[in-house]
């Protein structure tokens, strides 16, 4: 994670919140200084490790919300009251999984949470795996 920081020029925060039932399991929000990735805390680690690799594959492909769904103010200020909820609500339009980006952050996780599932799994820096794996920790 920290090369994808120095790669975006800022910090990445993790943030577990208890997300209500009607929100994304995770959501990423980008400020100037920081990008914020909201996780579900009440969840196993390893679906919390897959909700933020979706979370850092959005970040990855430069996705942006093309659907941006009906989020009423007052269920914005509860996630995040020190947040802009027109902020807050772009980044909630990325709900279905239909959409091509959410498809593109899904499998992004999937990937990348099996590549980085342990030393026993690390796959061959001559495969498309481990040149994937050696970009994301810098080692190009």
């Amino acid at each position: 994670m920290e090369q994808i920081s120095h790669w975006r020029g800022r910090e990445i925060i993790l943030i577990p919140l208890e997300m209500p039932v009607e929100v994304p399991s995770g959501m990423w929000i980008s400020t100037e200084e920081h990008d914020c990735i909201y996780y579900e805390k009440n969840t196993s680690p390893l679906h919390q490790e897959h909700i933020i690799a979706h979370e850092i594959g959005h970040m990855i492909f430069d996705h942006r919300s093309a659907d941006e769904e009906k989020l009423s103010f007052a269920t914005a200020r509860i996630l995040m009251p020190s947040l802009d909820p027109e902020l807050i609500r772009r980044a909630l339009g990325r709900t279905h999984f239909d959409d091509q980006e959410e498809l593109e952050a899904e499998t992004f996780a999937t990937v990348a949470t099996q590549l980085f599932a342990g030393p026993e799994k690390i796959p061959p820096k001559h495969t498309a795996a481990g040149r994937l794996r050696a970009a994301l920790e810098g080692d190009f």
